[in-house]
């Protein structure tokens, strides 16, 4: 951790809590303004999870390429196991809307007991859920974000996106001086009966809505652990 750039994952640990629904909006909001640049280019990443989403003090969000396979698999898009899109640009971007879901969608999970359900309101909640449907076609485009996070922004009267962003960097960097890193010792069969939580979460509605099929077959076989924030923050 700089004193000008934190990751996602290190805001989550300062916190110890998830992320505010305004915080989400504002991430959503510069990470899908980030996406579309990106695509613009060659993007490096194909992957976004929070360990690659990088938060800057003056406010800004970029997209970095270090994350380990560990920490990227599970926030990886279904299809990325299979290539087998004809479009090659269109396949990233819906990939990338994926992966970009999944990482709001565990910030707004981090460190909740599986008891108890998520603070997030019925739009944001049904937005995340069409950025993560199982098949692609189905997901929201960027596009569709940006004019739902601007609508966001209209109705609620909310701060600026950048605003959120340097509060949440200012109180990580000051939580990394101030407290001593701990890692929390935990067994193999509780690190996975939580790696199941957030797929548990992320289909509650289902049968209300039916904006997504299972995706919890492709991520069986995935050990995801709540572990790797804190080993990959040491």
């Amino acid at each position: 951790m700089s004193s000008s750039c934190v990751t996602l994952a290190e805001v989550l640990w300062a916190k110890g809590s998830p992320l505010e629904e305004e915080e989400i909006w504002a991430l959503l909001y510069l990470a899908t303004m980030q996406l579309l640049d990106d695509l613009h280019k060659d993007p490096a990443i194909h992957v976004i999870c929070p360990w690659s989403v990088l938060l800057s003090a003056e406010g800004n969000l970029s997209f970095q390429n270090n994350a380990s396979q560990t920490e990227a698999v599970p926030f990886s898009a279904p299809e990325l196991l299979h290539a087998q899109s004809k479009n090659q640009r269109i396949r990233l971007t819906k990939m990338l809307v994926y992966s970009l879901g999944m990482t709001l969608y565990w910030s707004a999970d981090y460190q909740v007991p599986p008891n108890q359900s998520l603070q997030l309101s019925d739009q944001l909640h049904m937005l995340l859920l069409t950025l993560c449907e199982d098949l692609p076609h189905k997901r929201i485009s960027p596009e569709s974000i940006l004019e739902a996070c601007e609508a966001h922004q209209k109705e609620s009267a909310s701060l600026p996106a950048n605003i959120y962003i340097k509060k949440m960097v200012q109180f990580a960097v000051g939580s990394a001086s101030e407290v001593e890193r701990v890692v929390t010792e935990d067994s193999t069969a509780s690190q996975l009966s939580r790696s199941h939580v957030i797929r548990k979460r992320l289909h509650e509605k289902i049968s209300d809505t039916s904006l997504l099929s299972s995706q919890m077959n492709f991520h069986q076989g995935i050990q995801v652990t709540w572990f790797t924030l804190a080993e990959g923050l040491q």
